[in-house]
Order: C-alpha cells, then structure tokens, then sequence
C-alpha cells in the first residue's frame, strides 16, 4: 500500500512539472527580455500582434507618401530608449553572428537578402517586401500594413520636414524615483505643420572582449533601421546626431538599431 502511495505521489509531481513546462513554452513573449529560439536562432518563433505588449503607435500623416507611427517599436511613449533589433530579427538577442536568425553563424553564411556568394546564399533580394513582409518586425508585432520604412521613405521624411533639436526627461529605469535626459529630434512637416519625435535612442552592439552585448550613445546618437539591404552582411539604416548630422549609411545587420514604423 505504502509503494502505491508513493508511486501515485511521484507520478502527480511529474505531471505537475510537465504542465508547468507547458505553460512556460506557451506563455506570451517579451521581445525585451529574451529571445525565444532555438538552433542558435535560426528557429525563432514568429511572433503575432497579439504578443505585442505595449500601447499601439499613432498613424502620423505628415503628407508624406506613407504614415509615420507616433513612437518606436517596443515603446509605450514617443520618447524611449528601448527597443533594439538585429535586422531582419524579431527579438533582442546578443547581436552577435551566432544568433542572428538569417545566417548560419557567421556573416560569410547570409541565408537572404544577399547578391555575392562570398556572404552566403545569393537570392538577389534587398527588400522585405521580396519575401512579403516575412523578416519585418514591425508587420509581424503590428500586424495591418505596419512595416519597416525603406530608405527612400527615410530621405522623403529627412527631405520634407524641419528637425529641431530637444532634451526631454524620462523615468530612470536603473534608478527608481529619478529621471535621465534623452536627446533627439522634433520632426515637423514642412507640408502640413504635424510632427513626430525620434529619440537618440542609442544602439546596441556585441563586444568581442567581453563577449557580451552593450549599449551605446544612449540619449546622444540614433540608429534607425531601413528595411532594405546593403552589400555583403550590412544593411541600410539612418543614423543622427544632435550637431546636425543626418545620413543615411549601412552597418552590420546583427547589430540592434530602433525601428521607426510606417504604414500605407
């Protein structure tokens, strides 16, 4: 009697631990805090709008050819320094080549978006309409004609819009009760007069001496990605600075730059 009791007991406790492991596999997923994948990231489970956590941006119509959301991804106020994604990634990782979910390890192995054989497969393809939205964050969290602007719609913004300069202040996540400065640009139509803020936000990048990801320029620079590709394992994206700086330029595509979304 004693041996059934305590089989019974054991074969409860296990089915307790499996549904728990159930339950955590299902659970939703916070882009911010972890990278749900497997096989080194290649796996990632794509994610829908209805694991999106955070307020839904405004369609800000500056009269340009598309809309502008009012904040960036991952972010619940216009003014935010999170949110930072590889390119063509759904979820923070390490932003390092290993994990990065479109190569198979390195950047000699891009698996798309790539026209020299020297980075990996060639499918001759910059753009992420060319897979129908499949590697654009911005579709996948949103959901609707949400996506990652191109580099033509950055320079039509950059083009039509006056940019000033302002500091604004934010709660300090690190330091509860006190607050920290964030830089960035007021974007005001030449067109129609509507306005949109882009923090300098700052980027993230993999440090191969410490083997480790680390935040940099937060509050000073921003790094914003374009959906369309550069040459070998780079990508387009627009960067700024508070001294007037504003190009376009490419970097590596594991790095994790903010997301500016548009839509139609």
């Amino acid at each position: 009697m004693k041996q059934y009791i305590m089989h019974s007991i054991i074969k409860i406790a296990g089915m307790l631990v499996i549904a728990a492991m159930m339950g955590t596999a299902c659970s939703d997923v916070n882009p911010e805090e972890t990278d749900p994948q497997d096989n080194n990231g290649k796996n990632e489970v794509k994610p829908t709008p209805a694991m999106y956590d955070y307020p839904l941006p405004e369609a800000v119509d500056l009269g340009l050819s598309v809309k502008w959301a009012s904040m960036n991804l991952f972010s619940s106020e216009p003014v935010s320094v999170k949110g930072f994604l590889p390119w063509g990634a759904y979820y923070n990782t390490s932003c390092s080549w290993r994990d990065y979910r479109l190569c198979e390890g390195s950047e000699k192995s891009l698996t798309r978006y790539n026209s020299d054989k020297a980075y990996g497969k060639v499918d001759n393809k910059k753009e992420f309409k060319e897979y129908n939205y499949e590697d654009d964050a911005a579709r996948a969290y949103l959901g609707g004609k949400w996506r990652i602007p191109t580099e033509a719609e950055w320079k039509e913004l950059i083009d039509n819009c006056t940019w000033k300069w302002k500091y604004t202040s934010i709660p300090d996540t690190s330091k509860p009760g006190t607050t920290t400065t964030v830089g960035g640009y007021q974007v005001t139509s030449k067109i129609n007069g509507a306005s949109i803020i882009l923090p300098a936000a700052g980027k993230k990048k993999y440090n191969n001496d410490k083997f480790t990801a680390e935040f940099l320029y937060q509050g000073q620079l921003g790094f914003y990605w374009t959906s369309t590709a550069s040459s070998g394992a780079n990508a387009r994206m627009f960067h700024f600075s508070g001294y007037g700086e504003m190009t376009l330029r490419y970097t590596l595509r594991c790095e994790g730059l903010s997301i500016r979304p548009v839509t139609d």
